[in-house]
């Protein structure tokens, strides 16, 4: 799954003491690129949105990639915040444009990682109708 990936190099930045800023930034900006983040934007558009919209039932599968896109967007942050505290003034510029690109996937990402109550519901209660259909 592509967040594994980017959230497992999003925390290793993250956590690396020494603290490195030139590979955080680069992780940052291979996560939320303005050009970069429309691949995951894409992803969770296209399997959460009808989740979202209540078009189709939630599965144990869309919950997994729900939960996977909050952390990414988590660690986002979090990578974020560090980079701000290890940069001069010369990148200040380029930290504000990470944070409006986060800000940007974060506004677009919100509705579609949104637990409803019907969700909750239906994935406490095991397997949806539509789980059925795919197995085995």
């Amino acid at each position: 799954m592509l967040c594994v990936f980017q959230i497992n190099e999003l925390a290793a930045a993250t956590s690396q003491e020494p603290a490195d800023p030139k590979m955080l930034q680069m992780v940052v900006q291979g996560c939320i690129g303005t050009t970069v983040n429309q691949g995951p934007l894409e992803l969770a558009q296209v399997f959460l949105a009808p989740v979202a919209e209540g078009t189709q039932p939630p599965t144990r599968l869309t919950n997994k990639l729900r939960l996977a896109f909050k952390d990414f967007s988590k660690k986002c942050q979090d990578a974020l915040k560090k980079n701000k505290n290890l940069i001069g003034s010369d990148q200040r510029e380029y930290q504000r444009e990470l944070e409006r690109n986060l800000q940007r996937f974060s506004e677009r990402l919100a509705p579609l990682i949104q637990a409803t109550p019907s969700h909750v519901a239906q994935l406490s209660n095991g397997l949806s109708k539509h789980d059925y259909k795919y197995q085995a």
